[in-house]
């Protein structure tokens, strides 16, 4: 993703730079964390979303705020912090409830779904899966619901 670059580390190197000149640069602060992210970096990763997440709040950005707290949930279901990443995934579903962000919505129950599913808890894998499904749906990303369609099939939900 960051294709520009030798590395991540030098990608990261250039980042830093412009932080230190621009702290609230929101677009190096979302790249340092989405780097952190993937170099596994996972300390750091979670400091950098909550410097987003920290100007998020302060300026009222709300859809920069659920990025950063979806994020987050990323970030802890990869460390198997499944109740933090519940937690993260739950507050940027109810921002994007809240600003009627329906392709957010349910992306968010697409990523409860999968926690869920990975902690064997299938009942409620199913329901969130069919919440993303009927949005899907209904919003005409006929290729989305069918792809989650096949899930709901596949872990065998009652319906």
């Amino acid at each position: 993703s960051f294709k520009y670059f030798d590395s991540k580390g030098s990608a990261l190197k250039i980042y830093k730079k412009i932080l230190i000149i621009d702290p609230g640069n929101i677009f190096a602060l979302n790249a340092t964390a989405n780097l952190y992210t993937e170099m596994r970096r996972w300390k750091k990763a979670i400091a950098a979303n909550n410097n987003i997440i920290q100007y998020a709040r302060t300026n009222n950005k709300q859809i920069i705020l659920s990025a950063a707290l979806a994020n987050l949930g990323v970030i802890y279901q990869k460390q198997k912090h499944y109740h933090l990443a519940e937690k993260y995934y739950s507050e940027a579903l109810q921002i994007n409830t809240n600003l009627n962000r329906r392709k957010e919505m349910a992306a968010q129950y697409v990523n409860l779904a999968i926690l869920y599913e990975r902690q064997k808890k299938i009942t409620e894998a199913c329901m969130n899966y069919r919440k993303a499904k009927i949005i899907f749906h209904k919003d005409f990303h006929d290729d989305l619901a069918l792809t989650i369609e096949r899930k709901i099939t596949h872990l065998r939900c009652r319906h």
